[in-house]
């Protein structure tokens, strides 16, 4: 038990001896750690909800005469019209807005993107290693 004592009270003393001369040693040589700004988000998640959103809208909107045929009964055809305008209504709702963010979210993506050209490329190659294999990929945008 003692041993342990003196081995844990050792390297408690080398660490707290060690730690303020590596925090000197990096300021005199004057090193600071490059500081990178992180890639804001780039908004292709919120336009493919939005163009979802309003795929589906357009899909209710243009089955509604389907609700018009008589294979229906007279009560239901209200409730057919009802239900297909709601769920038009529900995704130009959430359509329309999540497709104006995804959209602003692109423009502020696209521009740093511009702004820091080796990021950008950075970002588009990949590397990873597996058990017996290493890929290599190279994303492109069009």
């Amino acid at each position: 038990m003692s041993a342990s004592r003196s081995w844990l009270a050792f390297f408690a003393l080398v660490v707290i001896s060690l730690a303020p001369g590596a925090s000197r040693a990096q300021d005199t040589i004057g090193f600071a750690p490059p500081v990178i700004e992180p890639a804001p988000p780039s908004g292709i998640g919120a336009i493919a909800v939005g163009s979802a959103a309003l795929g589906l809208a357009a899909l209710n909107l243009a089955t509604l005469p389907v609700c018009y045929l008589d294979v229906y009964p007279s009560a239901a055809k209200d409730g057919c019209i009802i239900g297909s305008l709601a769920i038009a209504g529900v995704g130009v709702a959430v359509g329309v807005p999540s497709l104006v963010l995804g959209l602003k979210r692109r423009a502020r993506y696209r521009a740093w993107r511009s702004s820091h050209p080796a990021l950008g490329v950075l970002e588009q190659v990949g590397v990873s290693a597996g058990q017996n294999a290493i890929s290599v990929r190279y994303l492109a945008h069009f």
